[in-house]
C-alpha cells in the first residue's frame, strides 16, 4: 500500500502543475529552514497540527491572504471509492482574480498553471505509520519560470504561499528562502 505522501506526489506530478522544465533543487536554495525542495520546484513542509486541523487552518490562511478556495480534491475519498485504504491526502486549489488577470494579460499560456495548489498528506514517506502531516506545493516563481514577464507577480505569489504555509508550519520552520519571516502579503483585490 502506498502512503498518502506518495499518492500526493504522484498526483501532483500527474497534474503537471508542480513540474517545471529546467528547474532543479541544485539551482535553488534547498537549505532554507522552511522548505525542502523536492522534485525540482515542489516545496515540502511539516505541519505542527494534525491533518484535519492543518486542512482547516490552510483554508483559513488562504482566505486571509485574499485568495479564494476554488476546489478541494479529497484524494483519500477517491482512493476509498476504488477500494484502497489511505491516510488523509487532499489538494486545495485556490486563486485570486487579480493575479489570474495579471498572469493572463502577460502570457496567455501561463494560465495553465492556475489555480495554485497546496497538497496536504498525513504520514511520512519514510515512516508509513507516522501521523505527521506534510504540506506540498509548487513555488510560483519556479512554476512560472518558463514564461516571460511573470517574475514580479510570481515573487508576490511566493510571498503569499509562504505566509499561508507559515500558518501551519512546524515550529522553527517558518522562514522563507530570503531568511525573512513571511507575514501577511499585501492584500490583493478580488
Amino acid at each position: 500500500m502506498r502512503n498518502a505522501l506518495s499518492v500526493l506526489i504522484a498526483g501532483a506530478l500527474a497534474l503537471g502543475g508542480f513540474a517545471s522544465p529546467g528547474t532543479s533543487a541544485e539551482k535553488h536554495d534547498a537549505t532554507a529552514p522552511t522548505e525542502k525542495l523536492v522534485f525540482g520546484n515542489m516545496v515540502f513542509v511539516e505541519s505542527r497540527f494534525p491533518y484535519a486541523e492543518t486542512v482547516k487552518r490552510l483554508k483559513a490562511a488562504i482566505r486571509a491572504q485574499g485568495m479564494r478556495v476554488v476546489f478541494v480534491d479529497d484524494q483519500q475519498a477517491t482512493l476509498r471509492a476504488a477500494g484502497v485504504k489511505s491516510p488523509g491526502v487532499i489538494v486545495i486549489e485556490f486563486a485570486n482574480t487579480k493575479y489570474t488577470k495579471q498572469i493572463f494579460e502577460i502570457d496567455h499560456a501561463a494560465h495553465m498553471e492556475l489555480p495554485l495548489r497546496i497538497g496536504v498528506a498525513e504520514g511520512s514517506e519514510h515512516d508509513p505509520h507516522s501521523k505527521a502531516t506534510h504540506i506540498l506545493y509548487g513555488k510560483p516563481s519556479l512554476l512560472f519560470a518558463r514564461y516571460h514577464g511573470l517574475e514580479t507577480v510570481a515573487k508576490e505569489l511566493d510571498r503569499i504561499l509562504e505566509a499561508i504555509v507559515a500558518a501551519v508550519a512546524a515550529k522553527g520552520k517558518t522562514e522563507g528562502h530570503d531568511g525573512e519571516k513571511p507575514g501577511r502579503a499585501s492584500k490583493p483585490s478580488h
